[in-house]
């Protein structure tokens, strides 16, 4: 059963707004201001850093954010 043009933007909105909402919280916790968020996001810290992958994490959620 294929999902009417209705039911996939109301999908993309639902997922967009999770997606900014999570993408903030991991930003401010750890210490990136959000405004400053832009894709490709840099990471800031060393690859040996134990928020390293955090960072990361973040990075694929700033992408992700601007594919949709």
């Amino acid at each position: 059963m294929a999902l009417s043009e209705q039911e996939i933007a109301k999908a993309k909105d639902e997922a967009r707004k999770y997606l900014e909402y999570s993408t903030y919280v991991l930003a401010l916790s750890l210490g990136v201001d959000p405004a400053t968020l832009s894709d490709p996001y840099v990471v800031p810290v060393s690859d040996t850093h134990p928020n390293y992958p955090l960072h990361v994490s973040l990075g694929a959620q700033v992408s992700a954010l601007e594919k949709l």
